[in-house]
Order: C-alpha cells, then structure tokens, then sequence
C-alpha cells in the first residue's frame, strides 16, 4: 500500500477532501520521524513499537586493498510489531 492509497481511505471514511486527508497523514507521519530523531520510540498500541537498533563503532577491513578502515557508531530504525498485528497477518483474524 502506498501513501496516496492511504489518503484516498481515510478521504472515503472521514468524509474529508483528499487534500485533508493527506495534511493528518503527513502530521502523523513527521510526528513519528520527529520523535524518533529526538531520540525516543514510537509505540501506537496494537500496531508496533517504532524503535532503534544501534551498531557500536568497529574496524572493519576495505575488501579491495585489505586496509583497516573505522566505521562508526550508528542507530537504525526498526519497527516491532504488536502481538495483534502478527497475529492478524499470520491467521488472517
């Protein structure tokens, strides 16, 4: 599903124009990125948690000439999703 086809959605269901609907996505959506720039997860209840996985600074070896190269310390986000969602996608319910 793509981003329009959420807007469309949430246009039919709330009976709002398209234009509407796409300014409370893009709310919602910078309100995630937002919070997890400053640093904090996300948790919408029976969806998931939006959260960081962290990799520490290393050393790792340049593949074409063999020297060693420092990378550094990164977080990546990462979603986990709720128990209701895995259950809905694995059973259907």
């Amino acid at each position: 599903m793509r981003k329009i086809e959420i807007v469309k959605k949430l246009s039919s269901r709330l009976k709002l124009k398209q234009r509407k609907s796409a300014e409370i996505v893009d709310i919602m959506l910078n309100s995630i990125m937002e919070s997890m720039k400053n640093g904090e997860e996300v948790h919408i209840n029976g969806f998931g948690v939006f959260k960081f996985r962290s990799h520490k600074a290393q050393m790792m070896r340049n593949p074409k000439n063999g020297d060693r190269v420092p990378v550094l310390a990164k977080r990546y986000p990462r979603f986990q999703p709720s128990s209701i969602l895995t259950s809905l996608v694995n059973n259907g319910k």
